[in-house]
């Protein structure tokens, strides 16, 4: 008998029926999900939240791209104007970065200079052809320069560089994807196949991304960055006081991070406090580049859209930090293990997600919701509490007001009447 028949005969009838019936079921959740997807993406209107439910769930690769930028509201919601809103504003980014920074004189050479260090700095699970190939480097120093530029308030930060070249690796694989570069936004003729998990892993092949790049035509590598710019600005607007002066928003997401590890984990601070481990030595990072350096990035990509559902009430900023509260949580004992200070700081800046697969991070989506609940129940009774000892306060003030009131009063009219008296004298 052959090893495959050996191998065939080992697996009992039932245990062969299991295995069967679970890959129909997962089959058909994904058609499911594909079709739901199709069926908005390609209605006359879009619906916008039914989108926002699903993207939270995660996206299938396919439709990635369009979803994406739905959900940052790059892309129209009504399908007729949506080729037309493409062409009108991938041809305002290249006006306006012609005359900032391909036809400038007077560039700020600073700022350049810094950006041109940072974007070989990116996050190290980006892949290596995207350090290798030109036209993304000229890509993303064109991006980031133009922004820094139009947005003088906070200009250029180290951190957007990450953020950037993930939507631009999106994007990208989206198109090195398509075998029909000119339908990339016709939704209703794609060839839907592959699950999450699958496709990001496998469509980050080295050799596919590096040939797809090299057949990709200047015109449609423009129309990608294009659209990484424009989706890059509507995140970033939704998080701008990140990047001014002293990063007053990360400052608050540090804190509102302690802040719930004290109320879900209190051992756990006390662990990192009693060696001397400052929650902002180790969570700034997590804030200003979202996480985007600390997993790989088929997981991060995952977050992301989680992220993206939610980017109209706080996915970049109080999810956010739900998600590293979870994250904490979850590498705790890792942390408890740590000898002293080092070790802590050594695991922190290096977390252990080599290994992480997609049900990782929906176990920590999970958790970061239930967390979020947490505190916004716990922060509405503080609110109520508040409100109830305002109100109190404000009673008792009222009283002793007209106490006070009435007192004078009395005290006017004994003062009168003893005026009276002593002119009488």
């Amino acid at each position: 008998m052959s090893g495959i028949d050996s191998d065939t005969s080992s697996c009992s009838d039932s245990e062969c029926y299991s295995y069967s019936s679970s890959t129909n079921t997962s089959c058909y959740r994904l058609d499911v999900k594909l079709e739901s997807y199709r069926n908005i993406l390609s209605s006359p209107q879009a619906n916008i939240i039914k989108l926002r439910d699903e993207a939270w769930n995660g996206i299938p690769f396919h439709h990635r791209t369009p979803v994406w930028q739905a959900l940052c509201g790059y892309l129209s919601s009504n399908s007729k104007r949506r080729r037309s809103n493409l062409q009108r504003k991938r041809r305002a980014y290249y006006e306006f970065a012609f005359r900032t920074f391909d036809d400038s004189n007077d560039k700020d050479h600073v700022l350049l200079r810094q950006i041109q260090m940072d974007i070989p700095r990116a996050t190290p699970w980006i892949p290596q052809v995207f350090s290798q190939d030109h036209r993304v480097k000229n890509c993303l120093e064109r991006l980031l320069y133009t922004w820094a530029v139009r947005h003088p308030a906070s200009s250029y930060v180290q951190g957007m560089n990450d953020l950037a070249i993930l939507l631009l690796a999106v994007f990208i694989q989206d198109r090195v994807n398509q075998d029909h570069l000119e339908d990339s936004y016709d939704f209703e003729e794609e060839n839907l196949t592959l699950d999450l998990e699958e496709a990001d892993s496998e469509e980050l092949n080295q050799q596919h991304l590096e040939m797809g790049l090299d057949l990709m035509s200047d015109e449609d590598f423009h129309a990608i960055e294009a659209d990484t710019y424009w989706c890059f600005t509507n995140i970033l607007s939704t998080i701008q006081d990140h990047y001014t002066p002293d990063q007053p928003g990360i400052q608050e997401m540090v804190h509102k991070l302690e802040l719930i590890m004290e109320k879900v984990n209190p051992k756990l601070c006390h662990h990192l406090k009693s060696n001397g481990v400052v929650f902002l030595h180790f969570a700034f990072r997590w804030m200003n580049c979202l996480l985007v350096r600390e997993m790989p990035l088929h997981l991060i990509i995952r977050i992301w859209d989680t992220y993206l559902s939610e980017i109209d009430t706080g996915g970049f900023h109080d999810f956010h930090v739900n998600v590293c509260a979870a994250l904490l949580n979850k590498i705790s004992e890792k942390i408890f293990a740590a000898p002293d200070f080092e070790g802590i700081m050594c695991l922190l800046q290096n977390l252990p997600t080599q290994d992480w697969v997609v049900d990782d991070i929906e176990m920590l989506l999970s958790q970061a919701y239930v967390y979020r609940n947490i505190v916004h129940v716990d922060m509405e009774a503080k609110r109520l509490s508040f409100r109830t000892s305002f109100s109190e306060s404000l009673e008792s003030k009222n009283k002793n007001e007209a106490k006070l009131s009435s007192m004078i009063r009395k005290s006017s009219f004994f003062s009168s009447v003893f005026v009276g008296d002593s002119n009488m004298w």
